[in-house]
């Protein structure tokens, strides 16, 4: 009953933590591995992306290696792990055993993962019931239990609405950019400037693209800044909408 009502209390700090917008996907992952079983017990936890073409990417990550996230962004369905196997079957998937883990999920061994896994939970994340990724999460200490299977399932649902939430947001936050550059009438110029400022490019990069000098890039995205109302040239990148 103890531990019942702490997984309670731990989805209820979970959804109002969701609500923050400045909360990012890695984020995310670090609040789950810190949140979900107690400090240590989740030691990797790993948020997948299902793309339209069949395959699942990382998108968010604690605890990897740089080698372990590099490896798994293309991750084919017909894979058999534990995330592409809670995909597929639309549950949670939960194994125990360091030892079987390479038997029971033989392209395991394909890609990069912590040597130290004694457990593995996949969750599939889902929107409107169907699944758009998935969330795995291992360690040494992850408890099992029945009530702990609950608890995921209701981590699932938050997790899905918070997907739900972050996209009704962007399209509020898409709308008032493009009303902004309908309304300030940009140059052309200023407007392909932009573009390249998304891209990442530098003043002097844009300059030998284009044509002009150094000097008259520069002014003109001190133009493009006090039209745009922002200050550097991320958040002029930001608001260029194509």
């Amino acid at each position: 009953m103890d531990r019942d009502n702490n997984y309670l209390k731990i989805a209820k700090e979970f959804s109002t933590t969701l609500q923050n917008p400045a909360l990012t996907m890695d984020d995310l992952c670090r609040l789950i591995a810190i949140s979900t079983f107690g400090h240590g017990a989740a030691e990797h936890v790993s948020l997948f992306a299902l793309e339209p073409e069949g395959f699942l990417r990382l998108i968010a990550s604690f605890g990897l290696s740089a080698e372990t996230v590099l490896s798994q962004q293309h991750i084919p369905l017909d894979k058999d792990l534990p995330s592409t196997r809670a995909i597929r079957q639309n549950r949670i998937v939960w194994f125990d055993g360091l030892d079987n883990l390479s038997t029971e999920f033989p392209s395991i061994s394909e890609f990069p993962h912590p040597l130290n896994l004694e457990a593995v939970v996949a969750i599939p994340i889902r929107k409107v019931g169907s699944p758009i990724g998935a969330l795995l999460i291992s360690g040494s200490n992850l408890p099992i239990s029945d009530s702990g299977l609950e608890f995921l399932e209701v981590m699932s649902s938050i997790i899905g609405l918070w997907y739900l939430y972050r996209d009704a947001l962007a399209q509020q936050t898409l709308t008032a950019p493009l009303k902004l550059a309908l309304d300030l009438e940009l140059t052309p110029r200023e407007n392909l400037i932009q573009g390249l400022m998304a891209r990442g490019w530098t003043n002097l990069q844009i300059a030998e693209d284009l044509g002009f000098s150094n000097s008259t890039i520069r002014q003109d995205g001190m133009s493009l800044f006090a039209k745009l109302g922002v200050h550097t040239r991320k958040e002029a990148g930001d608001l260029y909408i194509p």
